[in-house]
């Protein structure tokens, strides 16, 4: 699978996966203290960043590592 081919497969599934040297790679559904702790980091990043040309996303962004 490609990962062209995988970004529309993905777009169709009920739950989250990854795409990681050619495999489907499932993502656990997260836990209340994962949540809350990344909302924490979220409203300090964004804190420092103010100013600045970045921008925090919180979830929901599909992302290409080089």
């Amino acid at each position: 699978m490609t990962q062209t081919e995988f970004l529309k497969w993905e777009e169709a599934q009920p739950t989250r996966n990854e795409f990681f040297a050619g495999k489907i790679i499932p993502r656990a559904d997260s836990r209340r203290i994962h949540v809350e702790a990344m909302g924490n980091i979220l409203v300090l990043l964004k804190t420092k960043l103010r100013g600045t040309p970045c921008q925090i996303f919180a979830v929901g962004m599909r992302l290409q590592a080089a």
